[in-house]
């Protein structure tokens, strides 16, 4: 599953947490990847530090989004993203 997050720090531990609920029990493998697009706030660190005890989850995050763009138009290769954070 893949989520895009702009300035999203107050909603991400709720979005997470119900996307575990939600999938876990199924009993599958899953990975949800959340998308930061350029937010200026701390969505990435929030998003960062739930990772410690949840392996299914990955962020990455845009390190160039174009000015007034972010979440408009996302180009897959654009060279902005960064790579995901180790765990």
């Amino acid at each position: 599953m893949v989520a895009p997050a702009h300035n999203e720090e107050e909603n991400i531990p709720a979005l997470v947490e119900q996307v575990g609920a939600a999938l876990s029990p199924l009993g599958i493998g899953f990975e949800f990847i959340v998308v930061d697009d350029g937010s200026t706030d701390a969505t990435r660190e929030v998003a960062r530090s739930l990772m410690a005890d949840r392996p299914w989850l990955r962020c990455l995050s845009m390190a160039n989004t174009p000015r007034a763009r972010a979440t408009a138009s996302p180009r897959r290769s654009t060279p902005g993203f960064a790579p995901p954070a180790a765990v």
